[in-house]
């Protein structure tokens, strides 16, 4: 079994890559007619071949088991893909009826929350049986009740797909949104409730975060504490998740392994106690005995049932109730398994029931660490029964340091690819606070969590006591922040680094380890000495288009060092994209910039501008409101061999005269080995004629980032004639609500014969020029919808 259970796994992770309309039953079926017809008596085979008849068999079982899982996966995914927004309905007025699914989210400028769709307009599709879509709504300056969990709403709202941005290094919301089942997102203009909640466990969830919201004033962290009992993160600050990520303690967010192991360990042990002190007293008590483990376990896996059922079944809490299902189930049935097998079962089982768990990151990072644990626990000597307790408890902790080195090892490749870096401190915040949080504030909230209906004076107490041990382990977190965490922005790098630690550690003994840990940590530094010099001296210029919504972010890449052209848009409170879009794409490609231009003052281009400042502080800056370095015509600069010709803003007659901020904007000119790229900011038709009168043909260029992301007020005919571009780069949101790109721009490039790629539909896009000799260098261009992640979930509907 152990063979059809890897096929099962390596083929619903490799479903990703497929497409859900491919059939594969024709091959299931004749896999699995092969192997019978394999172990039927009419194959009689010699001894010689029975050997070969066995890898045969072997390796039918595991292509059954791929072709299992890949199918099983794909039926999910075109099931999760039954229901889409009719296009005639984006973004126009409808009337829904939900049921809340989801917690409200409460800031100062909206609500939002996500329901399961009960009723729509009569003329939408109906979805494939099973659970209905979910809808995730926005509820700006509500008035009224705050919708609970579980309640029958109805609203006014205007919807589009679930689409977001996609680039390298970032979070991939729209994976996010299509894992959990969302297939639309949009706004409400009213509502009404209809119905209360009908479910005890929506009801006992909404009391709970009541109960922690009535509280959250008198409490430093009620939101770390809110999150240890229902997996609410909502009110944790990015500051402090930033805190959390960079000391390496920020699992202990996540209801798992270490917190369902707690409430089942715990439970157990109280239930085998009060069991086993009341059945001894009971006449006939001896044949009860034999019962006692038995109820114990059960009621240990109840407890861990209920306290799952609390967090959401989120993916790390379903894994570890699924293992702890398992190790129940094994002993019933007095049956053995190595730790590794039963991991494996427990994933399976794990991605059967939740066919799309992988897209989650904490998938990986849960399965992950628990492998590392297993894979970890067979090394270890036996404790010896004789000794003080001095020397137990020392070699113990010894041997629970080496598990924390080993494991932030063994998940260095995660952390790099998940958070752009590492925290090596990890190994001592967890033998810190991870005690802390499971035999002090773990205990105290629960115990608190269900006092709430009985004595909410002791459960305040608790809940205090709990926080106050909270503030002492964030005292120490915040010391330990500056020094805790190692940007990395080469994932080759730390996966070379993990391979030679762990030939230390797994093959070897003795002084060969040593020899083969020098060889693999030499091999390393030459080749990130030969990768340092390549990219020193690497002619390839790359064009970058981030898609930041209804903004502009460009990164310009040569010889491993980066320019930006804006920073993207800022929306709401200090709110923007650079966090979340642009520093993690520049760490993915290990990128240092060494100057940010600001085309204009408005937000949709200066959102992000003080984040980036703040993340590299020796970059330069120009723009055009004085600020900074200003920006003026007749400028030029040399950087990485590429010269730089500022076109605009041109000065105006009178000189305080002003054409409006747009037509300000800091017009780049970029060249470059024989191409050119055009970056024109927001100019609108009057800048446009003005650059044309000025600099007539030599504003030829071979890209041309489209002006004022596609508004009828730009590229016109005049200047594209000028410009004659070979592709075009336009940055706008996916339906926005300013309708760009207008229909007559995007008609002006297609009669021109104008390349145009949006990043609404491509998601980031990318260019790059190869100079080649005795060949004709031009540009290529990858997209990342359709290159760099080509998944069919992350296309547009």
């Amino acid at each position: 079994m152990d063979w059809w259970f890897t096929g099962v796994l390596l083929g619903t992770l490799s479903s990703a890559w497929l497409q859900p309309d491919w059939a594969l039953w024709p091959w299931t079926l004749l896999s699995i007619a092969l192997f019978c017809w394999l172990k039927s008596p009419l194959v009689a085979v010699s001894g010689s071949e029975t050997r070969h008849l066995t890898w045969l068999r072997s390796l039918l079982i595991v292509t059954l088991g791929l072709l299992c899982g890949i199918q099983w996966s794909l039926i999910n995914g075109k099931a999760a893909q039954s229901w889409n927004l009719p296009v005639k309905d984006y973004r126009q007025p409808l009337s829904i009826d939900l049921r809340v699914d989801s917690i409200v989210e409460e800031n100062e400028l909206r609500w939002r929350f996500t329901g399961r769709l009960l009723q729509g307009p009569a003329d939408w599709p109906q979805a494939q049986p099973g659970p209905q879509p979910r809808i995730q709504l926005d509820w700006y300056e509500a008035q009224g009740p705050v919708p609970r969990l579980g309640e029958h709403w109805r609203f006014e709202v205007r919807l589009r797909p679930a689409v977001s941005s996609l680039n390298q290094g970032a979070f991939n919301y729209q994976a996010y949104l299509f894992r959990h089942g969302v297939r639309a997102t949009g706004y409400i203009t009213a509502g009404s409730r209809l119905s209360a909640a009908s479910s005890a466990n929506a009801g006992a969830r909404q009391s709970l975060y009541d109960q922690f919201s009535a509280r959250r004033s008198e409490l430093v962290h009620a939101d770390v504490l809110m999150a240890l009992v229902l997996a609410e993160r909502q009110w944790i600050s990015q500051q402090k998740w930033q805190l959390l990520q960079q000391t390496g303690v920020a699992h202990l967010m996540a209801i798992s392994g270490l917190h369902l192991s707690m409430v089942f360990g715990f439970t157990f042990f109280l239930s085998r106690g009060i069991l086993g002190f009341c059945l001894y007293r009971l006449p006939g008590a001896f044949s009860a005995r034999l019962n006692i483990l038995y109820l114990a376990l059960l009621t240990a896996w109840l407890a861990a049932l209920g306290y799952a059922m609390l967090a959401g079944f989120a993916v790390a809490t379903l894994r570890a109730l699924l293992l702890i299902s398992l190790i129940i189930a094994l002993r019933l049935g007095a049956k053995r398994l190595s730790s590794l097998r039963l991991l494996l079962r427990a994933v399976v089982l794990l991605l059967i029931f939740d066919p799309l768990a992988f897209l989650d990151a904490g998938f990986w990072l849960s399965v992950g660490a628990v492998a590392a644990i297993f894979s970890w626990l067979w090394r270890l000597p036996v404790p010896p029964v004789h000794g003080s307790l001095i020397s137990r408890w020392r070699l113990g902790l010894i041997q629970l340091s080496r598990l924390e080195v080993m494991l932030t090892l063994m998940l260095l490749p995660l952390s790099v690819v998940f958070f752009q870096g590492v925290s090596w401190l990890a190994p001592l915040t967890n033998l810190i606070v991870v005690p802390v949080f499971s035999f002090a504030v773990l205990p105290l909230t629960l115990f608190a969590a269900l006092l709430f209906p009985l004595a909410p004076t002791i459960a305040t107490l608790c809940l205090q006591v709990s926080d106050s041990i909270l503030q002492l382990v964030w005292s120490l977190l915040i010391w330990m922040q500056p020094m805790a965490w190692w940007p990395v922005a080469m994932p080759g790098l730390a996966t070379l680094t993990v391979a030679g630690i762990l030939c230390r550690y797994s093959l070897w003994s003795g002084q060969l380890q040593l020899l083969v840990l020098a060889a693999c940590l030499t091999s390393l530094l030459l080749l990130y000495g030969r990768y340092s010099w390549w990219r020193e001296s690497d002619p390839r210029l790359w064009l970058h288009m981030l898609d930041v919504g209804q903004g502009s972010a460009l990164v310009i890449e040569r010889a491993g060092r980066a320019m930006l052209v804006d920073s993207g848009p800022g929306f709401g409170i200090d709110g923007h994209l650079s966090d979340r879009v642009i520093i993690p794409f520049l760490r993915r490609r290990g990128l240092t910039p060494d100057a940010l231009v600001l085309t204009h003052r408005h937000r949709d281009h200066t959102g992000g501008a003080n984040a980036l400042l703040a993340a590299y502080p020796k970059m330069t800056v120009l723009d055009t409101d004085g600020a900074y370095w200003p920006c003026q015509w007749g400028q030029q600069w040399l950087w990485q061999d590429v010269r730089l010709i500022a076109l605009a803003p041109l000065p105006a007659a009178p000189a305080d005269f002003s054409y409006g901020v747009n037509n300000e904007s800091c017009v780049i000119h970029l060249s470059y080995r024989g191409t050119k790229v055009l970056l024109p900011g927001d100019i609108e038709r009057i800048a446009e004629f003005r650059l044309v009168q000025r600099y007539g043909d030599r504003l030829q260029s071979d890209v041309l980032l489209v002006p004022h992301h596609g508004s009828n007020t730009s590229s016109h005919d005049l200047f594209l004639d000028a410009v004659k571009p070979q592709w075009a780069l336009l940055s706008s949101g996916y339906l926005n609500r300013f309708n760009m790109p207008h229909a007559e721009v995007l008609e002006r490039f297609n009669d021109a014969g104008v390349a145009l790629y949006s990043s609404a539909e491509e998601g980031q896009v990318s260019m790059l020029w190869q100079p080649s000799e005795g060949q004709i260098a031009h540009w290529k261009v990858y997209t990342y919808r359709q290159h760099y992640g080509r998944f069919w979930f992350n296309q547009l509907p």
